[in-house]
C-alpha cells in the first residue's frame, strides 16, 4: 500500500501552534521551530559601512595620485622651457661678447696698437 504524503499545511500549523504555546507559557524553555530560525541564519549580501569607507579611502588615494601626474608633467614641461630659454639667452650674450671683442680688436689693429697680451 502506498502511503499518502502528509499535508504540509497541517505540519506548518502544528509548528506554529507549538511555537505559540511555548512562547505564551513564558517558561524557561522556549521552543523556536526551525522554520522561524531559517530566516535568521540567512546571510545578507552587500557591503558593510566600514568596508565602504575603506574602499572610498583607497579610491581617493589612488585618484589623488593619478591627478598628480598631469600637474607634475606640466611643471616638468615649464622647467624644460625655462631652461631652454636660459641657454638661448646665454648663447646670445656670448655671441654678442665675441662680436664686441672682434670689433674692438679690429679697431685696435686699424689704429696700429697691439694688445695681444690682453686679447687673444
Amino acid at each position: 500500500m502506498l502511503r499518502s504524503r502528509p499535508n504540509i499545511d497541517a505540519l506548518e500549523e502544528k509548528k506554529v501552534e507549538e511555537f505559540l504555546i511555548a512562547y505564551i507559557a513564558g517558561g524557561h524553555i522556549r521552543m523556536y521551530p526551525s522554520f522561524l530560525l531559517r530566516d535568521c541564519r540567512v546571510r545578507r549580501s552587500g557591503f558593510s559601512l566600514s568596508e565602504t569607507i575603506i574602499a572610498l579611502l583607497i579610491l581617493s588615494i589612488a585618484l589623488f595620485a593619478v591627478a598628480g601626474v598631469p600637474i607634475m608633467s606640466t611643471k616638468m614641461a615649464l622647467h624644460s622651457i625655462r631652461r631652454e630659454q636660459a641657454v638661448f639667452l646665454a648663447v646670445h650674450e656670448l655671441d654678442e661678447l665675441e662680436a664686441e671683442k672682434k670689433q674692438f680688436s679690429h679697431q685696435i689693429a686699424t689704429r696700429g696698437l697691439r694688445f695681444s697680451r690682453f686679447f687673444s
